[in-house]
């Protein structure tokens, strides 16, 4: 009799084990598209002399392949976020940009309406005047040339000026959700303290919420991750700070660092005191190397240019500087180059006596298109203009194509290693398919057991009666 009640004991020991088998399994299928889900696994244990129960409960996770998975996504929207401010700025800049790299980038110089083209077409402009200085209909195409030679230049510096804020708003709004993340982190230690209290790793799901908000932070800045010394279930997350050190953001379940950007500088406040950052991942890292790197570049050399374009063509139109300029020395706030507004389709002159045909000044102004100028000269630029125009979009278009091209391999690390932790800790429906039969046959199996035993004692106890 003792048999067949250990029999019965061992049996129910197993079909409670296999009922948390097919519960775990069950729940793996329902989750198999949930965010952040990492599949758990139900331990059995063998018991002496006979027997089996549920050791725990598992999430199948890799905690160096985590760390890897948020590294990896945190260079991937640095990446990202920098190709999409430069792809903004390319078209802000009014050119075909031929990201390539090649010479051929700034689309068509005769026709196009960009700065290429418009200051091809004034340097045409004053060729044809030159040769018929006294035509009203030449003096009024040069004014109209020369107007869309500075609406072009300033536009496209107003254009790049607007992303250079956009970059700046964003990087306010990315903090504001990494803030946001911060606080989730905080809530989250304090919820898995709370839950593993006496029993340590069993909030599964709280932590992969956690580990997903992570990941999350990992792509609008860089941080580190670590655990608690004193309190292992809780993670601590820090920043690099602008001088080498670590800056800590979240201590267990607080927010200890509060992330801001004073529009040069991304801090973190402590009981009031600030202390910069170094981010160097993360979508803010991206924008900030656009709006301080790329595009502060493009700007500067736009006004390398039209400030060329401006002392050159009043040098020839004005030798003597006692006279009016053709371009405005000192532009408007806000504009690069702008017509002096005593020049106009009625005063423009070609030459510098009061001869008819006098035409000196216009052929000293054609000649600049022409010139090549050095920085070792004297002069803001090396090269021809248009040259030098070319060398800046060529350059622009370059690295444009570096950022896609550096998009691209890192795409293809971050598949390889999500796919490896996805081997640890994705959802199969094949593998929880077979498991799901497992644990249904070893419950049916443990069922007939314990039936089988049940009729064999009542058997028995007729017998004895």
């Amino acid at each position: 009799m003792a048999g067949l009640l250990g029999s019965i004991l061992y049996s129910s020991q197993a079909l409670a084990a296999q009922q948390a088998g097919l519960q775990t399994t069950g729940k793996n299928i329902a989750n198999v598209n949930s965010p952040g889900y990492a599949r758990q696994r139900a331990n059995l244990q063998a018991l002496a002399p006979g027997g089996v129960q549920v050791s725990g409960i598992q999430s199948l996770r890799d905690r160096y392949l985590d760390a890897q998975v948020a590294g990896e996504g945190s260079i991937t929207s640095m990446l990202q976020a920098k190709y999409d401010s430069l792809s903004r700025a390319q078209a802000g800049l009014g050119e075909t940009v031929n990201t390539a790299g090649s010479a051929g980038s700034v689309g068509d110089s005769a026709s196009g309406s960009g700065i290429s083209g418009t200051l091809t077409k004034f340097f045409n402009s004053l060729q044809a005047f030159s040769a018929n200085p006294t035509s009203v209909t030449q003096k009024q195409v040069l004014m109209q040339s020369a107007a869309a030679l500075s609406t072009a230049l300033n536009g496209a510096d107003g254009n790049l000026a607007a992303e250079q804020q956009g970059e700046t708003d964003r990087v306010k709004g990315d903090l504001g959700d990494a803030n946001g993340l911060l606080k989730d982190i905080a809530d989250l230690n304090k919820q898995i303290s709370t839950a593993e209290a006496g029993n340590p790793g069993s909030a599964m799901d709280l932590r992969d919420q956690r580990q997903a908000r992570i990941e999350a932070l990992s792509q609008k800045m860089d941080v580190q991750v670590s655990n608690s010394p004193d309190h292992p279930e809780q993670v601590v997350i820090s920043a690099r700070g602008s001088g080498g050190g670590s800056v800590p953001l979240v201590d267990k379940s607080t927010v200890v660092g509060a992330l801001s950007f004073d529009g040069t500088q991304v801090n973190a406040t402590t009981n009031g005191q600030s202390t910069a950052l170094n981010v160097t991942g993360g979508s803010v890292a991206g924008e900030l190397q656009a709006r301080d790197g790329t595009l502060a570049t493009l700007r500067a050399n736009l006004k390398t240019l039209a400030g060329q374009v401006t002392t050159s063509i009043n040098s020839a139109y004005n030798p003597g500087g006692t006279g009016t300029n053709f371009f405005s020395a000192t532009p408007s706030a806000g504009k690069l180059l702008e017509i002096d507004p005593a020049t106009t389709a009625t005063t423009v002159h070609a030459g510098s006596t009061g001869d008819a045909g006098a035409n000196d000044l216009a052929l000293a102004m054609a000649a600049v298109g022409t010139k090549a100028f050095s920085t070792a000269g004297g002069d803001g630029l090396t090269g021809t203009l248009s040259g030098y125009y070319s060398g800046v979009v060529t350059s622009f278009g370059a690295q444009i194509a570096g950022v896609d091209g550096q998009i691209t391999d890192q795409g293809l690390i971050s598949q390889q290693i999500g796919a490896q932790r996805d081997g640890v800790s994705a959802v199969s429906i094949d593998e929880e398919t077979t498991n799901l039969l497992q644990y249904q046959k070893a419950y049916q199996a443990s069922s007939k057991v314990i039936s089988v035993i049940n009729t064999m004692m009542d058997d028995v106890l007729a017998m004895v009666h």
